[in-house]
Formats: structure tokens, C-alpha cells, sequence
């Protein structure tokens, strides 16, 4: 799985045979970091974002010494937490089926959509997507060898999705997806993947910074499901 993923991102990236002439890489080396505009349809957004209403919890607080690293909320769409037959259902299929078909994998291999809210002065500090060895995940549904991150809502101001290695940081635009592998094509752990979620601040206008964005996760085995 991870030598596909490798494969995909990196035809997309080089305008590869059917690569998408609107897809900018922002980074070849020392791994492909793509860049999607209109990635996400209007309809889409609403409907993702209609199928967290209720959904909506603490994002998981991992802990690095005394600080917490992120701050924020999330909403896991997986098909049996929403309305059987409704927009959420069929939008969340969408999503999955599109990553998996970024990637080069199965749609099976597709973790269930996440989305996350910040609030003002929310962020998530530099992290990595992969897990290490000691991730109980890992025997369950296996690495995860890519990531997408697609921008549903977004501030004028703050909230940029930062990697410090490559020296670069991406201003959110809503639809726009960034898109890249947390795994070289041996399957070994990037760490120059790691990425933050600068804090999202208010641009003046009175108006409450928010961004929302939706993380799709591709493992290099068949996710447990159903979803």
C-alpha cells in the first residue's frame, strides 16, 4: 500500500498520465505534498457539516510532557453514527471513496471521515499522523500511510497548516485539500511529515474566528468496519 500511495501522489505531483492539471505540488522531496483546489463541492461542505451537528466532542488530548497539544473539537462521521438514508451518509461515502481513489487504494483501506472545529486561538501542535510502535492501532487496522486534509470553513486570519521541515505553511481555503504520505514507499515513518494547526485568530471584523477542516486517513490494511 505504501509503494501505491508513493506511486499516485507522485503522478498527480509530476502530471503523470490522467494527473490533474490543477493540482500544485508544493513539496517533491524529501516526500510529495500536493495541494487541491475545489477539492470539495459546496454541497458537499454542507453536508458534512450538517452531519456533525451532534456529533461534536473534545478532539483526543495527546500530552507531551506538561502541555496538551491540541485544542480543539472533533466529529468522527462513520455511517453508524448517522442517519441512514441522509446527505451526511452519502457525502461521507463521497469523501472516503475520493481519498482512496487519490491514494491508489481500496476504499476499504479509508479510515471514516473526521471532522475538526477550532475556536479562537484553537490549534494542534506539530504532530505526525503515522503511529509509532507502541500505537495500539497498529494491530488493529495497521500504519497509516497517507493523509489528506481538506478545509471546509476558514478565518481570515491564523489557522495555517504549518511543516516546519519543508519550511512551508499553507493558508486554508475552503474546499481547498492538501494530500500527502506519512510513509516512505517501504513503509517507514516520515518524521519530516510533521505538520501543526496554527491558532486560528480574530481578523478584526467582529466576527468569531472558525475553521473547520476534515482529516481522511488511508491505512496500508483494510480497515474494521462497517462504516
Amino acid at each position: 500500500p505504501s509503494a501505491a500511495v508513493w506511486q499516485s501522489l507522485h503522478g498527480l505531483a509530476t502530471g503523470g498520465a490522467g494527473a490533474d492539471a490543477s493540482v500544485k505540488p508544493l513539496a517533491l522531496e524529501p516526500f510529495p505534498l500536493l495541494r487541491l483546489p475545489r477539492w470539495l463541492p459546496q454541497g458537499e461542505v454542507a453536508a458534512l457539516l450538517e452531519a456533525a451537528e451532534g456529533l461534536w466532542e473534545p478532539s483526543q488530548l495527546a500530552v507531551r510532557g506538561a502541555a496538551p497539544l491540541r485544542s480543539s473539537e472533533s466529529a468522527v462521521l462513520a455511517e453508524g453514527r448517522l442517519p441512514a438514508g441522509g446527505r451526511g451518509v452519502e457525502a461521507a461515502q463521497a469523501v472516503r471513496q475520493r481519498a482512496a481513489d487519490l491514494f491508489g487504494l481500496p476504499v476499504s483501506h479509508m479510515e471514516p471521515p473526521q471532522l475538526v472545529r477550532y475556536g479562537p486561538g484553537a490549534f494542534y501542535a506539530p504532530h505526525v499522523d503515522w503511529g509509532s510502535a507502541d500505537d495500539p492501532s497498529l494491530w488493529l487496522a495497521g500504519q497509516r500511510v497517507a493523509s489528506a486534509l481538506a478545509y471546509l470553513e476558514c478565518s481570515d486570519a491564523g489557522g495555517a497548516t504549518h511543516f516546519p521541515a519543508l519550511g512551508l505553511r499553507v493558508v486554508p481555503e475552503p474546499g481547498a485539500a492538501l494530500a500527502w504520505p506519512n510513509v516512505d514507499a517501504r513503509g517507514t515513518p516520515l518524521e519530516a511529515t510533521e505538520h501543526e494547526a496554527e491558532p486560528v485568530v480574530a481578523s478584526g471584523d467582529g466576527v468569531p474566528p472558525r475553521k473547520v477542516a476534515l482529516n481522511l486517513w488511508a491505512r496500508d490494511r483494510p480497515v474494521p468496519g462497517p462504516w
